[in-house]
């Protein structure tokens, strides 16, 4: 038995219609697509930081370096040094001091281009755990770098740690002049708020971020 079917008039409208209605949905998709890329919404600045803090001889001055790996400009760049206190009988991380002396301002960092700070080392204070107040504390030294992306303005802040030695020398997260069984606690303390942003197979020192 042989049942024939017959589309009519009006379905094959429909079906016209529902398939203009796809092209158009698709089309609009690759316009934002387009749109976002001729905007750069997708991409943003990739900064990384390398801190030398102290001067090795005359020619290699205490300083930090700051690159833009990304591939759109950063700007509006602050950078800004704060002390902070580790109290181990608290077990937290309290502000210790900030200042003009230690903070800096670059307009515009391009892509794939870097800036060098000098900084003067004798104003760093690289004491060993004192006394303060009866209680003893460790200082801790955060550079934080806050900027961003020209296309919206959208802000970045990030930051990197550092720790006094037993030699009382500033050293990043990662040195192996920190103790890890007096620092681990420290550390933990300091970066609790933080997640890792660096690229670990990356020279620079680590940068942290705020999570979102």
């Amino acid at each position: 038995m042989k049942i024939e079917t017959k589309i009519g008039l009006l379905e094959i409208i429909a079906l016209l219609a529902l398939i203009l209605s796809g092209i158009s949905i698709w089309q609009s998709f690759i316009a934002r697509n387009d749109a976002k890329i001729l905007n750069k919404l997708d991409f943003r600045p990739t900064l990384s930081l390398r801190a030398q803090l102290e001067k090795i001889n005359d020619k290699i001055l205490a300083h930090i370096n700051i690159r833009n790996k990304g591939p759109v400009d950063a700007i509006q760049l602050q950078v800004q040094f704060h002390f902070l206190r580790y109290l181990p009988n608290q077990q937290k991380v309290v502000a210790s001091a900030t200042g003009s002396d230690f903070q800096w301002t670059i307009d515009r960092l391009p892509s794939l281009k870097q800036a060098n700070i000098e900084i003067n080392e004798s104003s760093l204070d690289t004491s060993l755990p004192t006394i303060m107040d009866s209680e003893k504390h460790y200082r801790i030294l955060e550079i934080r770098l806050s900027y961003r992306r020209e296309v919206d303005l959208k802000e970045y802040s990030e930051s990197a740690f550092y720790f006094v030695s037993q030699e009382g020398k500033w050293v990043g997260e990662t040195s192996n002049a920190l103790d890890s069984e007096i620092y681990q606690p420290i550390k933990e303390a300091a970066l609790s708020r933080f997640t890792v942003k660096s690229d670990m197979l990356d020279i620079s020192d680590i940068l942290h971020e705020l999570p979102k």
